[in-house]
């Protein structure tokens, strides 16, 4: 054994005798173990609660309190339970005491007189034993996923601490208890019945949901396999769960995102087609049929000439921009005016707005064309009349003011400004923007002025202050106009008070607890600085494909793909050089059958004596997550291509009536920018005769919760009177 080990092995010798405590302690000392000496039980109780003991060596024979029965306290107490004890005797030969000393549960048992030889070589194996098994168990507690263990009949033997920090127990208090206290009676009921008809080796896949702690759902997914001897024999349950509500909710969304689209292309009254390279159409809405007059059975499959004779000039002109470059996921070209074929011969007077996006590699172009026959036959009768711009102003929910370009004077303030800063109209009017800042703010925000010269800016964050005195903090938009004549800035100061605290409360909390999660993974493995495995959990077996024994006579090159070596080596190299503690990149290793697997990978130094020795590193499969993202972005790029590009105006409102989403076809139809809707009441766009037939239309539907379809109203138009629409 090394004569002056950097951390020693800790043994408590336990002897009424002094001198056979003298004679254990200078045999053990030299040979570079810490020694604590008690001359009774009790003092040993006392010693093994202070200090972490590595082994105990105690005599069997002692007054007061046996060696025997020390050894079963040590094992009854959760603090000392794992600490190997090792039970000596000149006395107690028999076998009759081996075997109680074993019951009562001691690890190995030696007869005085004895070999120092043999003495030694037992104490080196239990402790060595004893620290390895300590530094497992340090790794299983410190992991993200549940692991517990179990007996056959659902019995919880042991549960990590992630374990007991979902469920809100400590561990002590669960073990012991059944299965159905954590994930109710019918699942425990069922697992159990499934593990005890196990007859292969291969483990249990279970997803079960589950309130935590806090009492939010969580989706839970664990694999259970049974643990068996080298004949076969059971043993116990070992589970691991994972909390996967992440991949779920990503799942939820991509679905959600598909019922979206679905909806619009039925629901929609514009006819939308989808054809391919060829020319010919895939898809056709219903509306598709009511505006050509042939059933979809007779349009599918055809080529859309048969439609639009007119529209290939187009398509070929939209397919040069765009038709070679498939990172461009959607093109898009303006509306055109393209007549259209009728099954019964006349024309039908179209707009059309044709797309391309790129699917599986292939461009895909779809068209939304409206029939726009009725508009232009309604188009000569409807009167010019021009909109005040203030009404978008005055009605927005959110603080705006005009202030002029050079002295930042107040020349106009909304009704939200009014009551949100407190100050009067009149109040407003003579004051600066200046005004409402903190004093120690005005020189950075003239510096901004004098640094952008452009039209308009996000310019994020700022301070304001109110009338009151007290202080808030607003995300500011601006953009120049003209008023009255006068360069000015018109702003929107967006109140993110409440949201700045929230964000600072949950820095606060990561902050707390970053260092329980940065290694929270599956696969946890370690290497030396050259890369080699020292070792691999039975998690990065089951991933990898490789055994730990298969494991520990590779290198890292030969399990990472070969386009990222680059990157993991100059990771590792960093990471020794600047003796950075941990980090986390995304990387890819080659499975055992040969499968490309993406990782995202968490990882630190290991230090020994001070300097670094080698890296620990947890990895997290993040394959189902990156397929579930870029199905999402597929989903949304088809829902997003047909709402921007047809030319239908698509609004959405909330309870109240106010506009919360319009698509840029409103630019088209009535004039008015996007920006210029969003906020606005809808019966503020409708004629006045037409109010009160949506108005009670509104409430009526709001509360059966329905749409409607078909119902003729007479829309302002910005610049041109009033405009009928359906």
């Amino acid at each position: 054994m090394n004569k002056h080990p950097e951390n020693p092995p800790t043994v408590l010798i336990v002897n009424d005798d002094q001198v056979a405590l003298d004679l254990l302690r200078d045999l053990l000392e030299p040979e570079g173990y810490k020694v604590f000496a008690a001359q009774s039980a009790q003092r040993a109780l006392e010693i093994a609660s202070t200090f972490r003991t590595d082994i105990v060596i105690c005599d069997v024979v002692m007054p007061e309190m046996d060696g025997i029965e020390l050894c079963r306290r040590l094992k009854k107490d959760p603090n000392t339970s794992a600490t190997p004890v090792l039970l000596v005797s000149a006395l107690r030969k028999e076998d009759a005491a081996l075997r109680e000393g074993f019951a009562a549960g001691a690890d190995d048992y030696i007869e005085i007189p004895f070999r120092h030889e043999k003495l030694l070589v037992t104490v080196a194996r239990l402790a060595e034993r004893h620290r390895v098994e300590r530094r497992y168990r340090d790794i299983v507690e410190q992991a993200v996923d549940i692991i517990y263990t179990s007996d056959i009949d659902g019995r919880i033997t042991s549960i990590n601490e992630a374990g007991a920090r979902f469920f809100g127990r400590p561990a002590f208090e669960l073990i012991g208890r059944p299965l159905s206290v954590l994930i109710g009676d019918e699942a425990a009921a069922g697992e159990i019945a499934q593990i005890q008809n196990i007859k292969s080796f291969e483990p249990i896949r279970f997803t079960n949901c589950l309130k935590n702690a806090l009492g939010e759902l969580r989706y839970l997914e664990g694999i259970v396999s049974l643990e068996r001897d080298s004949h076969g024999a059971f043993l116990g349950v070992r589970g691991v769960v994972r909390d996967v509500t992440d991949q779920q909710t990503t799942e939820q969304a991509l679905r959600a995102s598909e019922t979206r689209y679905r909806v619009v292309a039925e629901t929609a009254s514009d006819a939308i087609i989808t054809i391919d390279e060829s020319t010919n159409i895939v898809f056709a809405n219903p509306a598709t049929e009511k505006i050509f007059g042939y059933p979809l059975s007779e349009i599918i499959g055809t080529s859309l000439t048969k439609l639009v004779p007119d529209y290939s000039s187009h398509i070929y002109s939209l397919g040069k921009t765009g038709h070679d470059d498939v990172s461009q996921t959607q093109v898009q070209c303006k509306v055109v005016g393209i007549p259209g074929l009728h099954r019964d011969g006349h024309e039908v007077p179209l707009e059309i707005s044709f797309g391309q996006m790129f699917a599986d590699g292939k461009p895909v172009f779809t068209a939304v064309a409206r029939d726009v026959t009725e508009r232009q036959r309604a188009e000569a009768a409807l009167q010019k009349q021009n909109e005040e711009y203030r009404i978008l102003f005055e009605s927005n929910p959110c603080p705006m003011y005009v202030c002029a370009e050079g002295s930042l004077e107040f020349l106009a303030v909304n009704e939200a400004a009014v009551n949100h800063y407190g100050y009067s109209r009149e109040e407003f009017l003579g004051m600066t923007v200046l005004d409402i800042r903190p004093p120690e703010d005005i020189p950075e925000l003239l510096s901004y002025l004098a640094e952008h010269p452009e039209r308009n800016d996000e310019a994020g964050s700022w301070k304001h202050r109110k009338k009151d005195g007290s202080v808030i903090d607003v995300d500011v938009n601006w953009q120049k106009l003209d008023f009255g004549g006068r360069p000015a800035y018109m702003v929107m100061a967006n109140d993110i008070t409440e949201q700045k605290q929230v964000e600072i409360a949950m820095r606060e909390s990561e902050e707390r607890y970053r260092e329980l999660f940065e290694n929270a993974n599956d696969i946890i493995y370690t290497i030396d600085l050259a890369g080699n495995f020292t070792s691999l959990n039975q998690t990065g077996e089951r991933v990898t494909g490789y055994t730990q024994a298969e494991a520990l006579s590779m290198n890292l090159t030969q399990v990472v793909a070969p386009n990222q070596l680059a990157i993991v080596r100059e990771n590792l190299a960093r990471k020794i050089e600047s003796e950075d503690t941990s980090s986390v990149y995304e990387t890819e290793i080659i499975t055992r059958s040969g499968r490309h697997l993406p990782l995202e990978l968490s990882s630190r130094l290991i230090y020994q004596g001070g300097k670094p020795v080698g890296v620990q590193g947890i990895a997290r499969d993040i394959s189902a997550r990156k397929g579930a993202e870029d199905a999402l972005r597929d989903s949304e790029e088809k829902f997003r291509s047909i709402v921007e590009t047809t030319n239908e105006w698509i609004w959405a409102i909330d309870l109240e009536g106010n506009h919360t989403y319009t698509n840029p076809a409103i630019e088209h139809i009535l004039g008015y920018k996007t920006e210029e809707i969003l906020g606005t009441n809808v019966l503020d766009f409708v004629h006045p005769e037409d109010r009160g037939v949506l108005a009670k239309l509104l409430k009526r539907r709001i509360r059966e919760e329905r749409g409607w379809t078909g119902l003729a109203l007479r829309w302002k138009h910005k610049h041109e009177g009033y405009r009928s629409s359906g």
